[in-house]
């Protein structure tokens, strides 16, 4: 029902308008995690079906509050506390891959935002699942609106912290530039030293994946890093080698193999000019019908032994080889690298972005 009536209220100002439904199933706990997920998911897939490269939305400093609110209860770090950034480029991977992201009412309230409507006899909303505390936004939101000085406290140390990661994200910027390559396939070269939050960020491009990573796992993995008979270590869906005297980066090779507790990549079937995001690493646009995207492992099992000899060239070398994609035909012929596939690598992007 608020749906529909967003709907008939945009569309009242002329706008054009898509409901976009999220069917979740019997879900058991984390409910509104999941639902955000899922509507990031929703948005980031309509965005790139249309060519669309940015994506705003409505959060408020009462949100910046809340947010950091539960973030200390999580025992965040200071990159934590510093909020939610006005503008950031796909702060949830793969769901808003290529995509940047606005919050172009940060520092309005939800107050300022009521008082507008009534000014204007505009009529609002209210969430129903506002009012529900076994969500812990809600808890935070009660918390907050009895403590209205802890809210003013959390929003003051945001503004300065985001000051300090500004300065941060600059300086990684060099440490890149001096110290880092990734190249077409999405392998990443590491040349010298690096912190440990560069770390975190390189182990989730390489991989394709988003989140945070155990603060204590990054800083194992840098010692071992620093060993005489290192050789490699998997780390976050990502796997570290050694090459020469610089490191590689790619994706785990137990994504094509598989493992235990988690199946390997299955083939996918491409629709004709609608882009995917293949494993958080690329997008993959088919120019005609009839074609599939699988692992070059999963592949080999198909084409002749002159393709595997052709599509080598179009491969990363090593032990990373088998987790690049690669595009058949309904006849299992290799489509990498024609007029007919569109291929390209997210990870650029990702690094150049942080």
């Amino acid at each position: 029902m608020e749906a529909r009536q967003a709907a008939s209220f945009a569309k009242d100002l002329g706008l054009d308008t898509e409901i976009l439904t999220w069917r979740p199933g019997d879900i058991q706990s984390s409910l509104q995690e999941r639902a955000r997920r899922a509507r990031y998911a929703l948005l980031g897939d309509a965005c790139r079906l249309r060519g669309m490269e940015h994506l705003m939305t409505a959060h408020t400093r009462d949100d910046q509050a809340e947010t950091l609110l539960m973030r200390y209860d999580r025992e965040t770090n200071w990159r934590g506390a510093g909020g939610m950034r006005v503008k950031a480029y796909a702060p949830l991977w793969p769901e808003l891959a290529k995509l940047i992201l606005y919050r172009p009412l940060l520092k309005s309230t939800r107050a300022d935002l009521r008082n507008y409507n009534r000014k204007h006899n505009i009529r609002w909303i209210e969430d129903p699942s506002n009012q529900d505390l076994k969500f812990s936004r809600i808890q935070a939101r009660q918390k907050l609106s009895k403590q209205p000085e802890l809210a003013s406290l959390l929003l003051e140390a945001a503004d300065d912290l985001q000051f300090g990661l500004t300065q941060e994200r600059a300086y990684f910027n060099d440490m890149i530039n001096r110290n880092v390559q990734i190249d077409e396939f999405g392998l990443i070269r590491v040349y010298g030293s690096l912190p440990s939050p560069l770390w975190s960020k390189i182990l989730r491009i390489a991989s394709g994946t988003g989140g945070p990573i155990e603060p204590s796992k990054i800083k194992d993995l840098i010692q071992s890093l620093h060993l005489d008979n290192f050789k490699g270590q998997t780390l976050a869906d990502a796997y570290v080698t050694r090459d020469l005297w610089r490191l590689c980066v790619g994706r785990d090779p137990s994504f094509y193999k598989g493992r235990q507790n988690k199946r390997a990549k299955l083939p996918l079937k491409l629709e004709k000019k609608q882009a995917i995001i293949w494993d958080g690493r690329f997008e993959i646009t088919a120019l005609q019908s009839g074609l599939k995207v699988m692992t070059a492992h999963d592949a080999f099992k198909f084409i002749s032994e002159d393709e595997r000899l052709a599509i080598n060239p179009y491969l990363p070398s090593g032990m990373f080889r088998g987790a690049h994609p690669v595009v058949l035909s309904d006849k299992n012929h290799v489509m990498n690298r024609t007029d007919k596939v569109d291929m390209k690598c997210l990870g650029q992007a990702r690094l150049q972005r942080l």
